[in-house]
């Protein structure tokens, strides 16, 4: 008798163990966003013509995240968290990776803290090491339904002057679908 029990006990326990794995598996791959948070100093460049953009993130926690990952075109959205434009947010679709060019990647950029329009363009060496995503800009109509409680900020009236300022602290949402 005590044989069953005990042996039944065991299956009931290793289903209950296999059953919790399964469970934090599952809730893994259902992280459906990337956040990072950048300090001040990034850029939002309008890259040759609308709707590519340049987005530039300096500080905070870029320096956790890894380059060449994205796959395809995710949407994301730039948060503005401090400053004359907070509570403005950006909507765009991240472009994938290309043989000739890895998204994101880690730049360096000329200017130091003013730009002078030599910026988008990674250099082997610099003043200002930041992560560099390329994206299209979008309209707020368009966003999905994770992004539908953000206050966006549509061209031509986006954070930045095209390049010409600093953003002030932001954060960057990708959701991965």
């Amino acid at each position: 008798m005590f044989n069953k029990y005990h042996l039944l006990l065991t299956i009931l326990i290793g289903l209950l163990i296999y059953g919790c794995e399964n469970s934090s598996k599952n809730n893994q791959k259902e992280t459906k966003e990337v956040i990072i948070n950048s300090d001040a100093g990034g850029r939002l460049i309008q890259a040759a013509m609308y709707p590519i953009y340049v987005i530039f993130l300096k500080g905070g926690d870029t320096e956790l995240q890894e380059d060449n990952w994205v796959d395809k075109d995710y949407w994301a959205s730039l948060d503005i968290l401090e400053g004359k434009d907070k509570g403005k947010s950006v909507l765009f679709k991240l472009h994938p990776t290309r043989e000739a060019s890895i998204q994101p990647e880690w730049c360096f950029t000329a200017g130091g803290d003013k730009y002078v329009g030599k910026g988008i363009t990674c250099l082997k060496d610099g003043v200002r090491k930041e992560l560099r995503f390329k994206a299209n800009i979008q309209w707020a109509i368009d966003a999905p339904e994770f992004f539908k409680d953000k206050n966006f900020a549509e061209y031509p009236d986006v954070p930045g002057n095209g390049g010409q300022e600093l953003l002030d602290k932001v954060r960057l949402v990708i959701y991965k679908e």
